[in-house]
């Protein structure tokens, strides 16, 4: 069985889903403050430091459908960025499906590593969806 690690930030620990979670997740899903105040970038953001620093990685990919803009600004925040030439149809999205289009982020290594020393504010986008 493949495991996966734990990453843990002040608030969250990333790890690998359990049996047991899907009634505290249901009810998590089900409260709108929750999703409202959820810190997706605390968490994207150590999934980043674990991918270059732990697993060594060059770039890090990021994905979601133009309609998510909570993602793609969460995406932006992280210094990610986008190219259209990039966007595609998920191929696991039927055709004519209103999710099958995908915008694509990348962030390679090297500018990780220079927005380390950089004040969120100045990691802004480079690139706007519409």
């Amino acid at each position: 069985m493949l495991e996966f690690p734990e990453i843990k930030t002040e608030r969250l620990l990333l790890r690998a889903w359990r049996d047991d979670d899907l009634e505290p997740f249901s009810a998590l899903n089900a409260d709108p403050r929750v999703m409202e105040h959820f810190p997706s970038t605390e968490g994207a953001r150590a999934a980043l430091r674990f991918g270059f620093e732990r697993l060594g990685l060059d770039e890090i990919v990021s994905m979601t459908v133009p309609t998510n803009v909570r993602s793609w600004r969460v995406m932006e925040r992280l210094g990610m960025t986008r190219s259209p030439d990039d966007d595609f149809d998920h191929p696991r999205v039927a055709e004519g499906h209103r999710l099958r289009r995908h915008v694509l982020y990348r962030l390679p290594r090297a500018r990780w590593q220079s927005l380390a020393t950089v004040p969120e504010a100045a990691a802004r986008p480079t690139c706007r969806l519409w």
